[in-house]
Order: C-alpha cells, then sequence, then structure tokens
C-alpha cells in the first residue's frame, strides 16, 4: 500500500508541472495572439479615421462645386428656364 503512494505520487508531481508549463506555454502563446489582434485593429482604425477623412473631403460642397463647374463644365439654370412635363395619368 505505501509502494502504491509512493508510486502514484511521483507520477502526478510530474504530471502536475507538466501541466503548469503548458498552461504557461498557453497563457503566452494567448498573450502574443491578443497583441497581434490589437495591432491589427490598430491598423483597421487608423485606416478608417483616413477613409472618413477622405470622404469629409471629397463631399464638401467646395469641392462638389469646383468639380460641376471646372471638370463637368456644368451651369446653373435659371428657374425661368425650366420646362416641367407631365405625363397623363402622373401623380404629379
Amino acid at each position: 500500500m505505501k509502494k502504491l503512494i509512493i508510486i502514484i505520487l511521483t507520477c502526478i508531481v510530474p504530471l502536475m508541472l507538466f501541466l503548469e508549463v503548458w498552461g504557461v506555454f498557453l497563457n503566452q502563446k494567448l498573450s502574443i495572439d491578443i497583441k497581434e489582434l490589437e495591432e491589427e485593429q490598430n491598423e483597421w482604425l487608423e485606416e478608417n479615421k483616413k477613409l472618413i477623412t477622405a470622404i469629409a473631403v471629397y463631399s464638401s460642397p467646395e469641392r462638389v462645386e469646383k468639380v460641376v463647374n471646372e471638370e463637368l463644365d456644368l451651369k446653373k439654370i435659371d428657374p425661368g428656364n425650366i420646362m416641367k412635363i407631365i405625363l397623363v395619368g402622373s401623380k404629379e
């Protein structure tokens, strides 16, 4: 009986040490994964900030007016020169 207890204890101690080391290894691996994901998240956030800034610049009234006047060569029409066509059966 005493030999059985000694054998069990000699098996349990290395097993517990192995489990402790394995737990530390998993913890470090997860910590590295978390850091990598946080870095990736920060990169995405920076990219989103740049895109939001670009959207604000491209949709500004000044830029839209510049594109309309210079690139598309559109001109404002006098409201008196607008002709409205109403189709029969139309709701307007």
